[in-house]
């Protein structure tokens, strides 16, 4: 099993989704765009959102499975521009922590459906997913951030 190409179907699967492509239509005017194998010290400009970054953190081939398992951490990062804001009397909500909410659970969603039905990964199996990271990163930038560690048998 390729690392490679685990990545490269989750990113065909995110890009190609409909429903995120109509959330970022609606919410962006653009679609999204997916890194493989982001660089999460220097990750793309807020400017370029909406995106999703993609990286494998680590592997390992367990050995209480005589080496017949690949487990590995998938890092999965969320990131919108949205400067919006709603003013009701003395309280004013920042609105993109609602979209970076509503956009990371369909991002995650799909991610969560290609490791679990690929036809090209066959019966990989999600063991653990980390909680779901929102932060606001370089203004109006709103980031989320998840990992999911998966295992194959190989």
């Amino acid at each position: 099993m390729k690392l490679s190409k685990v990545l490269n179907d989750i990113a065909t699967a995110i890009a190609t989704d409909a429903a995120i492509e109509t959330f970022c239509q609606t919410n962006f005017g653009k679609s999204v765009s997916v890194y493989i194998h982001i660089d999460k010290k220097n990750p793309p400009s807020v400017s370029k959102s909406p995106w999703v970054g993609l990286a494998i953190q680590g592997y390992r081939n367990p050995t209480q499975t005589n080496g017949k398992t690949m487990e590995f951490d998938l890092e999965s990062y969320i990131c919108c521009n949205e400067d919006g804001e709603t003013v009701v009397g003395k309280i004013t909500t920042l609105d993109g922590f609602s979209v970076i909410e509503d956009f990371s659970d369909l991002v995650l969603n799909s991610i969560e459906t290609i490791l679990q039905t690929s036809a090209t990964q066959l019966d990989l199996t999600i063991n653990s997913e980390g909680q779901t990271s929102l932060i606001i990163t370089d203004f109006p930038g709103w980031m989320a951030a998840r990992v999911f560690t998966a295992s194959k048998r190989i």
